[in-house]
């Protein structure tokens, strides 16, 4: 992911223990920041989400 533009907006979000051992240790094992890993996986499978859905809603037209 290349960022083009400062980050300005702010999300918060509550985890359990387990879940941010879990994200610590990959963003760690990805060589990124947690920030940029958790930014990096959500939107990556956003973006998936989206194309399968406007791929789905193509089909039914």
């Amino acid at each position: 992911m290349v960022e083009t533009e400062p980050r300005s907006e702010r999300v918060n979000l509550r985890a359990t223990k387990h879940q941010v051992e879990v994200l610590r240790q990959a963003s760690q094992l990805a060589g990124l920041t947690l920030t940029s890993y958790i930014l990096s996986t959500a939107v990556t499978r956003a973006e998936l989400e989206i194309q399968s859905h406007t791929y789905m809603n193509s089909e039914q037209s």
